[in-house]
C-alpha cells in the first residue's frame, strides 16, 4: 500500500529540518551551552540517532516506492495497446496512490517535490486564479478525500464523483486509470450545493410562471446523472432478463433512417423479445434496444458535465436521452416507455480477459469509457428500453391496409371518439413531461406509441431539454430561475418545427453556421445573443398543435413553417392561425379549432397552459 502523499510531505520536511538542524551543528552554532553539546556530540559520534534511522529508512523505502511505481506505469503505458490482463490489475493497483500527486503535477507544471520544498523556504507563488482547471484543482486540493478499499463493507460507501472536463479545450483528465478507487468526500461541491436548492427555487418558479400542480420531483442534471447511474451495467456479458444473457439475445434490426456518422445518426436499433419461464413465473419481455459507438457518448458526456446538462446538439443528444429516460422512469412512470439498463459493450478480441469494475457513479462510467478509448477498445453503450406497442402513424397505417384502403385513398379511419381519446391522452402526456420540468421537442405520429390497450406514451428524448434554467441563455450570471431557451432550432421533423425555429434556421444556413450553439455561444453582447435563443416551452406547444391537426387530418395541412415556401401556411398565418379561414377545415369541430389557435399563434400560446386546454369541457365525452 502506497502511503498518502502527506506522508512524502511530512517525510520531506522533516528530513530537510533535521538535515539543517545537523548542519548547524556541525557548525558550531549553539545557542545555549555549546560546551557541553560538543562534549555529547563527541560521546555520540559515530552512533545512528532514532530520529536519523527513521528518516533515512523511510526516505529509502519512498525512493524504492517511487522507482518502482514509475516503472510500473511505464512498461504498462507501452503495453497499453497490447490489452494486456496485467495492465488492468497493476497499472490500477499502483495508480492509486501516485494519481493524486500526477494530478498536483498536472495542474502545477511542477513536480511535488519542487512544490514543497518551494514551500519551506518560502518561494511558492500563488497560483494563477484564471487558470481553466481551476475547479478541478479545487476539487483535489480543498477537499478532504478519504480513500477507502474497495472491499471494505460499509453502508454510506460511494463511488468517485469525478468532475468531467471537455478534452479539446482542458486536456487530459486529471485521473486516467482503468480503476476507480472508492473516495467519500466530506465536503459537498459548490455545483451539488447549487442543484440541491434548485428544486425548491423551481417551486417558487412555477407559481410565478404557471398557474398548474406542482410536481413532488422536478428535473435537474443532478437528478438526472443520479437516476442513470443506478441504470449503469459494466459487464454486458453477464447481464440477463429472463435467466438470458445479454449475448444469447437474438436481435432483430431496425434500418436508421438517415444514418450518417458526420450528422450524429450514428445509433443502431434493435428489438427483442425475451421469453418467460412458465415454472418461474416470468412473461415474455419485449425489448427496444439502441446502440451508441462509446466516442459519441464520452463526448457528449463531456460536453453535457461542461454545461451541466444543458449542452444542445443539431442530431440527438443520447446522454441526455439517457439521463430524461431514467430520470422519468424512476420519479415519473408511465410518460416513457420504461428504461431497464445502460450496458456498456467494447469491441475487442481480449474482451473477456478486461478487468471487470463494479461502480454506480456516472463521472467514473465515463472516465472508464475514456481509458478504453485511450487503448484502442471500442464500443457501444446499449440503451435498453421497453418495446412499447407501435407508434401512431404505423397504427393507423396498420389499419388502412386492413381494411384494404390505398395510400391514394383520403377516406379517414379513425372514428372521432378515437381521434379524441389519443389527443386527449397525449396532451396529458406533455402536461405531465412539463410539470416533471422536460421538454420532448420531437413530436410526431412517429414518436407517440400505442398499445393494444389504447393507452399511449412517448418516446424518442434525444432531443429533450430541461424547463427551467439558473443559467438563461447559457450565461453563468442569471440571478434568478427561468424557463430554458435553446439556440439549436433543428426540433423535430419540418412540417412540425416551429415558425421562429425556422427563422433561426434559414438564418444560420444563410451564414453557413454549421453548429448553432457554438455560434449562439460566442456571441458576449446580450441583446444580439437574445435574437439565436428562442423559448423551448412555447415552440413544444406549436408542435403539440401541428400533432392535433394531424392526428384530426390523419395527415398535415401544410409541409414547412416557412411562408414563402408553403401557401397553406401562409394564408393561416395572416389570419393568425384561425382555422376558420382555412376551407379543409369546415367540417372540424369548433371547440378543436379554438384550441389549435390557441397552440399555434404565437403571442398565445406563450401564455398558455396546457392545463387550461387539458380541463376545457369537449373531452368530457370520453372520461
Amino acid at each position: 500500500m502506497i502511503p498518502h502523499r502527506k506522508w512524502y510531505s511530512i517525510l520531506c520536511v522533516e528530513y530537510f529540518i533535521y538535515s539543517n538542524s545537523n548542519l548547524k551543528k556541525n557548525n558550531c552554532i549553539y545557542s545555549l551551552n555549546s560546551e557541553k553539546n560538543a562534549k555529547k556530540d563527541k560521546n555520540e559520534k559515530g552512533k545512528w540517532r532514532p530520529k536519523e534511522l527513521y528518516c533515512n529508512l523511510l526516505l529509502l523505502i519512498f525512493v524504492i516506492l517511487t522507482i518502482g511505481c514509475t516503472y510500473v506505469k511505464i512498461e504498462n503505458l507501452s503495453s497499453l495497446s497490447k490489452g494486456s490482463i496485467l495492465q488492468d490489475i497493476i497499472f490500477s493497483r499502483y495508480s492509486r496512490g501516485l494519481c493524486e500527486i500526477e494530478s498536483v503535477n498536472n495542474v502545477s507544471n511542477k513536480s511535488v517535490f519542487t512544490r514543497i520544498f518551494n514551500r519551506i523556504r518560502g518561494e511558492e507563488k500563488k497560483r494563477n486564479c484564471e487558470e481553466p482547471d481551476k475547479n478541478i484543482m479545487d476539487y483535489l486540493l480543498k477537499n478532504d478525500l478519504n480513500l477507502k478499499d474497495k472491499k471494505q463493507k460499509s453502508t454510506n460507501r460511494s463511488t468517485i464523483d469525478i468532475p468531467t472536463l471537455d478534452t479539446e479545450e482542458n486536456g487530459s483528465p486529471l485521473i486516467d486509470i482503468t480503476d476507480i478507487p472508492f473516495i467519500e468526500s466530506s465536503k459537498k461541491s459548490n455545483e451539488e450545493e447549487l442543484e440541491e436548492t434548485l428544486d425548491e427555487k423551481i417551486l417558487k418558479c412555477r407559481s410565478r410562471l404557471a398557474k398548474e400542480s406542482v410536481s413532488k420531483t422536478v428535473y435537474n442534471w443532478t437528478l438526472g446523472k443520479k437516476a442513470l447511474s443506478k441504470m449503469l451495467h459494466y459487464d454486458a456479458d453477464n447481464f440477463s432478463i429472463n435467466g438470458v444473457k445479454y449475448p444469447d439475445w437474438k436481435l432483430k434490426p431496425i434500418p436508421t433512417i438517415g444514418y450518417n456518422k458526420k450528422s450524429g445518426r450514428v445509433q443502431e436499433m434493435y428489438t427483442t423479445v425475451i421469453k418467460g419461464n412458465p415454472d418461474e413465473n416470468t412473461e415474455d419481455v419485449k425489448l427496444f434496444i439502441k446502440k451508441i459507438p462509446i466516442e459519441i457518448w464520452v463526448k457528449q458526456f463531456e460536453k453535457m458535465a461542461r454545461y451541466r446538462g444543458e449542452y444542445l446538439v443539431n442530431a440527438e443528444n443520447f446522454v441526455m436521452e439517457a439521463v430524461a429516460s431514467a430520470f422519468l422512469t424512476e420519479y415519473h412512470p408511465g410518460i416513457t416507455p420504461k428504461l431497464y439498463k445502460i450496458l456498456y459493450d467494447p469491441i475487442c478480441e481480449n474482451k473477456k480477459n478486461l478487468h471487470k469494475i463494479s461502480f454506480n457513479d456516472l463521472g467514473a462510467f465515463n472516465y472508464i469509457l475514456r481509458s478504453r478509448l485511450k487503448s484502442n477498445i471500442e464500443g457501444n453503450i446499449v440503451i435498453i428500453s421497453e418495446l412499447y406497442g407501435q407508434d401512431i402513424f404505423n397504427y393507423i397505417d396498420k389499419k388502412r391496409q386492413d381494411i384494404g384502403m390505398d395510400d391514394d385513398d383520403d377516406d379517414l379511419v379513425l372514428t372521432i371518439e378515437e381521434k379524441k381519446s389519443i389527443l386527449y391522452k397525449a396532451l396529458n402526456l406533455y402536461r405531465r413531461l412539463h410539470e416533471a420540468g422536460l421538454t420532448h421537442l420531437d413530436l410526431s405520429a412517429e414518436n407517440v406509441l400505442i398499445d393494444e390497450n389504447n393507452e399511449v406514451h412517448l418516446c424518442d428524448l434525444g432531443k429533450s431539454t430541461p424547463v427551467y434554467t439558473t443559467s438563461l441563455r447559457h450565461l453563468d450570471d442569471s440571478l434568478d430561475l427561468s424557463i430554458f431557451e435553446s439556440c439549436v432550432p433543428c426540433v423535430g421533423k419540418e412540417a412540425y418545427m416551429p415558425p421562429e425555429c425556422m427563422k433561426l434556421y434559414k438564418e444560420y444556413r444563410k451564414m453557413k453556421v454549421s453548429s448553432p450553439f457554438e455560434y449562439a455561444n460566442s456571441v458576449r453582447d446580450r441583446r444580439e445573443r437574445k435574437k439565436w435563443y428562442f423559448d423551448v416551452l412555447t415552440a413544444e406547444k406549436y408542435m403539440l398543435g401541428i400533432f392535433f391537426i394531424w392526428i384530426w387530418n390523419e395527415g398535415h395541412l401544410w409541409d414547412c413553417s416557412d411562408p414563402s415556401k408553403d401557401e397553406i401556411f401562409n394564408e393561416i398565418n395572416e389570419c393568425e392561425m384561425d382555422l376558420d379561414k382555412c376551407d379543409l377545415t369546415d367540417n372540424w369541430p369548433e371547440e378543436l379549432k379554438a384550441m389549435i389557435k390557441k397552440l399555434l399563434n404565437f403571442e398565445s400560446r406563450k401564455e398558455l397552459n396546457l392545463k387550461d386546454i387539458y380541463d376545457d369541457p369537449w373531452w368530457s365525452t370520453i372520461m
